[in-house]
């Protein structure tokens, strides 16, 4: 195994039974030879795992879960020292190889009887992605053939995002898919796959990629602007409506043909007034899925939703919680503590609650916990006077970009118009339950004026690489983040800010030619700032994904994130040199239109 991958875990609810246990009887031929008391039965035991539950159906890396497993012992003597283990492994068969994630005891179980043992596990982040096995093993003071003693079931691996953006993106541990909102309905692009299905598209694997044009499918009654994505399910909404859409895609992962994403529902979330950013308005701003609960995120105007999903085994929706806080353009959600990580957007707007209160917005950064409905304030706001020493150069005005690494909780927000982001290390946070406040380090980084300003960010997590975007320009970014969670107290850790920056090439790919014959490049994408990130099935690289501007025309640009960070710099500045290092004939960037 490689490198560490964030992943959904997938399990049925149910399991058949495995097969039956050991028994004691290994006798053949006449089976009184054994027995020192001819006419009395062998005393048997047999113990089966009858089913298996789980409290999810998806879990991220890191989290826990509660399996729920039913044994029976079918033998006509009882069983003593019994021991339940789970595992996961890479085939169904139990070796040394296999991760523990967790083991139970209980004293016996008498002939006849069946037991419900509950456990608890944390799936560990050590495993790279693909198909994987959960073996359950039984063991017992009287099992002479522990061999039969396994029970399996499969699992799947992917990857998420943890940044509400426009891009719904999977990683299944063959393909990698970005599931693009185009008018009223999704456009899925391929962006790698090592697998041997032939109706997947391979585009990253070749050095040079042709136009492909894709159908688009499972067409909505409002237009979509934003996707997040789970194991199984999109969800898309539209800046001009307050509906939200949820997508089957589980058949389409399976078959790759765009006629089999279904819609699942249109849910109203019944918003009746638009945010206005300097970007444009919107009733529902910003998406994130929590995968594994069945819900997902929604920003709007007045405050973040948590919807669930399926809530009547049909699909449709139902709020269930609404917090009443001020939000911004994006905001980021830690989806293995299920924390919305909601920043304001200025300190000049007064937000009204249902009851009539209200909250002047002064630049703060909020924590919410939505297991916990609890909302905790950091004690400072994102203003110079807050956050900057005298002597460093400071002018906060909007915050527009917040996203995190959920491995090691460290926070990122960036300005709207100039070079400064600030981090906050979260994994050290001081959460006072009291006065719903908390303390954490953090620092401001106020990056040279080569480097573009970054409206538009996300953390590629696993390994810690900052993605960022100047909306409506060329211009990209890519920050090296601490690769470790907290540092004794101390933050930052000793480790120089290491980043690099360029523009997207001109190319033939993307640089559409309308009938006017007036060439038309690349644009960077305003709201929602289309980007996603995750790491390659094929060489274990940290890639980000940037969709460009819709209005102009459809093209995503795929980038090595490592490559770029180590690209040459231009007279030593934190700059790429375009003009002498070519950053699609080296394979950094590589260009789809769709």
């Amino acid at each position: 195994m490689n490198r560490k991958q964030f992943f959904l875990l997938l399990i049925p609810l149910f399991i058949a039974a495995c097969g039956g246990g050991g028994s004691t009887n290994t006798g053949q031929g006449n089976p009184n030879q054994n027995n020192p008391n001819p006419g009395t039965p062998n005393k048997t035991v047999d113990i089966a795992m009858s089913a298996i539950t789980s409290d999810k159906q998806a879990l991220v890396a890191g989290e826990t879960i509660s399996l729920s497993i039913t044994v029976t012992n079918m033998g006509n003597s009882d069983a003593t020292n019994i021991t339940l283990s789970a595992f996961i492994s890479n085939d169904a068969i139990l070796s040394s190889d296999d991760n523990n994630i967790a083991s139970t005891t209980i004293a016996s179980l008498t002939a006849g009887a069946s037991t419900t043992i509950n456990a608890s596990a944390i799936i560990p982040q050590g495993l790279t992605l693909g198909t994987y096995n959960v073996l359950g093993n039984i063991t017992w003071a009287e099992d002479t053939n522990s061999s039969n003693n396994v029970a399996n079931v499969a699992i799947q691996l992917i990857t998420i995002n943890s940044t509400s953006g426009g891009i719904g993106l999977i990683n299944t541990g063959t393909e990698i898919i970005a599931f693009l909102p185009t008018g009223t309905g999704v456009v899925p692009v391929v962006v790698e796959s090592t697998g041997a299905n032939p109706q997947a598209n391979v585009i990253r694997n070749i050095k040079s990629t042709p136009q492909l044009i894709k159908s688009q499918a499972a067409n909505v009654t409002f237009n979509l602007d934003s996707c997040s994505i789970d194991g199984t399910k999109l969800v898309c909404i539209g800046y001009t409506t307050s509906k939200v859409a949820v997508f089957d895609i589980k058949t389409y992962l399976k078959t790759f043909n765009v006629s089999d994403i279904s819609t699942i529902s249109e849910c109203n979330l019944n918003v009746t007034n638009r945010s206005n950013f300097s970007g444009g308005a919107c009733f529902n701003c910003g998406v994130a899925v929590d995968p594994g609960d069945n819900r997902f995120v929604v920003s709007s105007d007045d405050g973040y939703r948590v919807v669930g999903y399926g809530v009547n085994g049909d699909g449709s929706c139902k709020v269930q919680s609404h917090y009443e806080i001020p939000i911004n353009e994006n905001f980021g959600f830690d989806s293995i503590h299920n924390k919305i990580i909601a920043a304001e957007y200025n300190n000049t707007a007064i937000f009204t609650k249902k009851d009539g209160s209200t909250i002047n917005t002064s630049l703060a950064l909020r924590i919410v916990n939505i297991d916990t409905n609890e909302i905790f304030t950091w004690d400072k706001t994102v203003t110079c006077e807050d956050l900057v020493a005298p002597s460093v150069p400071c002018n906060w005005v909007e915050t527009d970009a917040v996203a995190i690494d959920v491995l090691t909780g460290i926070v990122v927000f960036a300005e709207e118009d100039r070079h400064l982001f600030v981090t906050i290390d979260t994994g050290q946070a001081v959460f006072d339950t009291n006065t719903k406040t908390f303390t954490a380090p953090h620092e401001v980084v106020n990056l040279d004026n080569i480097v573009n300003r970054m409206p538009g960010a996300t953390i590629e997590s696993i390994g810690h690489y900052l993605f960022g975007e100047a909306e409506f320009s060329k211009s990209l970014t890519v920050i090296e983040l601490p690769k470790t969670k907290g540092n004794g107290g101390v933050y930052p850790s000793p480790f120089s800010w290491n980043y690099n920056s360029g523009n997207i090439p001109d190319n033939d790919v993307c640089d559409a030619v309308p009938g006017d014959g007036t060439a038309s490049p690349w644009a960077n994408p305003g709201d929602p700032h289309g980007l996603a990130v995750t790491v390659s099935n094929a060489n274990g690289k940290s890639i980000g994904i940037i969709r460009s501007n819709p209005d102009k025309f459809n093209c995503i640009a795929v980038v090595d994130l490592e490559a770029f960070l180590n690209a040459p710099k231009a007279n030593g500045l934190n700059q790429i040199d375009t003009n002498i290092f070519d950053l699609v004939q080296n394979n950094v960037i590589t260009f789809v239109s769709f």
